[in-house]
């Protein structure tokens, strides 16, 4: 899991198991249910993550989500690269009409959070895998809207 993988419990649950005879429910057992999250930035041992928590027990992995520790400089970039090409357009725009640019009058910024990738990760287990479970990399998209009001002449 690498050395700075965390684990931490999400929710715990314990259930009765009935049992129905004679129109009589009675406690027949209990089910258990404890859902964890693993962080970890160690990519490449995600899938022994995975292998090692079905070894362990677990016969449900639900997800599996990438995400950026610093989103910050990626979201700089691309409110960088929208200023850049707001400004293009609006030059483009204004030549277009013969006119110059003058001055900003307004800059506003839209932006969402990073788009994480959806893998699809839902899976039940019964027997222990024989081959490990591959993981890929994915990409995470960074989008930024900037909408530039300008004076022009």
């Amino acid at each position: 899991m690498g050395p700075k993988a965390e684990i931490q419990t999400i929710s715990y649950s314990l259930n009765p198991n009935y049992r129905f005879e004679q129109g009589k429910r009675t406690v027949d057992g209990y089910s258990a249910m404890n859902t964890v999250e693993v962080t970890s930035g160690d990519l490449p041992g995600v899938g022994k993550v995975i292998d090692a928590a079905t070894m362990g027990g677990a016969n449900q992995i639900q997800q599996l989500q990438y995400v950026l520790k610093n989103a910050k400089p990626a979201l700089a970039e691309a409110l960088r690269k929208a200023a850049e090409e707001a400004r293009s357009n609006a030059a483009a725009m204004a030549g277009a009409l013969g006119l110059k640019l003058g001055r900003v009058l307004s800059l506003e910024q839209t932006t969402a959070e990073p788009m994480q990738p959806r893998p699809v990760m839902a899976m039940e287990t019964e027997s222990v895998r024989v081959a490990p479970t591959p993981i890929q990399a994915q990409t995470i998209e960074v989008r930024a809207t900037v909408t530039l009001t300008m004076a022009v002449e």
